[in-house]
This record gives structure tokens, C-alpha cells and sequence, in this order.
């Protein structure tokens, strides 16, 4: 199986990777996602235990679109997770589930994900450009969505939504963008052909250029049903203007605010009517309201000062990460005590 022959090949690898860390012998060590977090852990146990900082980007994962390799190591990381000097969490969902499924923590910091706003902007003259490359007009109604061809993404779910739409506004269009959504995915397609929707249905697979196609939607929308802790697609959206319609899944809620609609995972006539609310009052919400959510707390700037202050710190808690700092307690959603001050969204917690 699969899973199994990269376990062997994990295994086999671990050699180098000790010889890599006695050699680099790093100041910090950052690890990502649950693999590389278990790895990571061994590897620098054996090289020189330098502090370590554990990154996990999901939350409440469907176990039955898990890898039994996935499974695996996210048990794992139960076992280990009070190893670590710190964790690293780009959402309170994900703090919360993985707290519920028997993480246990040292300490953790929400360092959300953060994107280039020089890239990601408003932008009319890539508007009309993305407009003229797939052949739409220019008062076409573009719903589109971005993101790779995995069960979390529940595309089924977005097309059933658009087909109800697009009865309603025949002006309609759905552009698809991402890793194997294109004409050659013949389940998505011959779901939009049942629903009689493939005419306006756009799936053009995997793009390097999401910053100039991002501004040509009137709409976006996440109708993700697991996993996405904090949607990167979402946030490039808004910081790009476009009003967004997302499912209730990790942080989404939190990231669009005010600045679009929420609706439960899974309900495609709760997408499709707000889809249809956000279309008929787009002219309400502003791309510059839109896009200051993201200017306020998503800025790639942000996010790249929060991991430089956290190896900062984990560099100088090299023996003691606990006493650097006096304690306080502020609000926040888990109720934790917070240690360190500012930016109170990257700052230290523990229990």
C-alpha cells in the first residue's frame, strides 16, 4: 500500500535527516503539519534538542477521507504533543479540536494565515483581462471558488448550490480553479451535466496566476464541509474585494465577519440562497470594507512578524520558557491564561 511504502521510505530517511540537524545544529527548529511534526520531534531529540515549535493547519477532520497513514499520525501527535516547546495554530477551531481529540500542549500561539496584499488587491484592468480569456461578458455574474480536488473541498455541494443559482440569475457563471479541477475531472463534470449546468461551468485546473483571476469574481465561495482551519483562498478573496460566501468550518466565520454569509457545511440550498443575498446586495459591500479585514489581521506581514517574534522568543526560552514573562488573563476563546503581551493574536497560551 501507499501509505506503507512511505513509511519505509520515512524510515529509511531519518539517518539523513539526524546528520542534517548535527550539521545545521539550529538555533529553533519549526516543523509542519503532522508528519514533520513526529519526524522533526525524533530528529532533533537525536541531534541536539534545540527548542521546537510544532505547526498544525487543520481542524475537525473527516476520518473517512483520512490516509490511514494520516490516521496514524495524528495519533501520534496525541501521544507527543506535550513535547514540543511550542505549537503553532492558524485557528482557534484547530486549537479547540485538537484539544477535544487529546492534544495536550505546552504552550500555543494563533498565528493566522497571512497574504501579500501588494498581490492580492482590487484590480478593474485584470478584471476585464480574466473576463476576455475565458470568454465571458462583461456583465456576466462570475461565482467562482479556488481551491485543489479533495473530499474536504465538497465541490459537489458548490455545484448543486450554482445550479439552483444559475435558474435564478441565468446570467450566472461558475469559475472553478485548482489542482485537477479541469474538463478531464469526469465526476464534477458529469455531475454539472446532470444538473444541466456544464455550459456555464468553467474549470480551468491548477493557476499561478490566482492574484489576476481572484478580481474577476463577483463572488466567492467556500463550501468546504472539514479541514480548512484557516481558507487561504478565502482571505486572497477578500483582500482582493470580493464579497464571499463560505461554510462554517475552522476560522471561516471569523474571517468574513460583516463582509459575507455564513452557511452550515454540507446544505446546498443554504449556499445557493446566499449566494443569491450576497448577489443582489453586492453594490452594499464595498471591496475596500472587504478587503480591510484582511489589511487588519491577515496581512502577510502580520503573519511573518508573528514567527519571527515566536523564534525570538523560543531562542531566548531556551531554558526556561516559562518565567520570561509575567501572566495575565484576557478574553479569548478558550479561556486560556495568556503569557506575553503583544499582539494578543500571536501571543503565548497555556493551560
Amino acid at each position: 500500500m501507499r501509505w506503507r511504502r512511505a513509511c519505509v521510505r520515512v524510515v529509511s530517511g531519518m539517518p539523513r535527516l539526524i546528520t542534517l540537524f548535527k550539521e545545521v545544529r539550529p538555533e529553533v527548529v519549526q516543523t509542519w503539519m503532522y508528519h514533520s511534526n513526529a519526524l522533526g520531534l525524533l530528529a532533533n531529540r537525536c541531534a541536539g534538542n534545540a527548542p521546537l515549535s510544532w505547526s498544525i493547519h487543520a481542524s475537525e477532520l473527516d476520518p473517512s477521507a483520512c490516509s490511514p497513514g494520516l490516521k496514524m499520525s495524528i495519533r501520534l501527535g496525541a501521544l507527543l504533543s506535550s513535547a514540543p516547546d511550542a505549537t503553532v495554530f492558524n485557528s482557534y477551531a484547530a486549537e479547540q479540536w485538537h484539544r477535544r481529540i487529546g492534544y495536550r500542549f505546552r504552550r500555543w500561539r494563533f498565528i493566522p494565515n497571512g497574504v501579500d496584499l501588494g498581490a492580492y488587491r482590487p484590480d478593474t484592468v485584470a478584471r476585464a483581462r480574466f473576463r476576455h480569456e475565458i470568454g465571458l461578458p462583461s456583465d456576466a455574474v462570475l461565482v467562482g471558488t479556488v481551491g485543489r480536488d479533495h473530499p474536504q473541498k465538497d465541490y459537489p455541494t458548490f455545484l448543486r448550490a450554482f445550479a439552483q443559482l444559475s435558474i435564478v440569475d441565468p446570467k450566472a457563471h461558475a469559475v472553478m480553479v485548482g489542482d485537477r479541477l479541469d474538463p478531464g475531472n469526469r465526476e464534477l463534470m458529469q455531475l454539472a451535466s446532470s444538473l444541466g449546468v456544464a455550459g456555464k461551468v468553467h474549470m480551468l485546473g491548477a493557476r499561478a496566476d490566482i492574484h489576476a483571476i481572484l478580481p474577476g469574481f463577483d463572488l466567492f465561495v467556500l463550501a468546504s464541509c472539514f479541514g480548512d482551519a484557516c481558507p487561504t483562498a478565502l482571505i486572497e478573496a477578500m483582500a482582493c474585494g470580493v464579497p464571499c460566501v463560505a461554510t462554517d468550518v475552522g476560522d471561516a466565520a471569523r474571517i468574513v465577519g460583516a463582509a459575507g454569509k455564513i452557511v452550515p457545511a454540507r446544505d446546498a440550498a443554504a449556499l445557493c440562497t446566499a449566494c443569491i443575498e450576497m448577489l443582489t446586495k453586492r453594490n452594499d459591500f464595498t471591496a475596500a470594507a472587504t478587503r480591510q479585514r484582511i489589511l487588519e489581521s491577515y496581512s502577510l506581514e502580520r503573519m511573518t512578524s508573528g514567527f519571527a517574534d515566536l523564534f525570538e522568543d523560543l531562542a531566548d526560552r531556551r531554558n526556561s520558557l516559562a518565567h520570561r514573562h509575567s501572566t495575565f488573563s484576557i478574553a479569548n476563546p478558550t479561556g486560556d491564561t495568556v503569557v506575553a503581551s503583544e499582539p494578543p493574536e500571536v501571543c503565548w497560551r497555556g493551560r
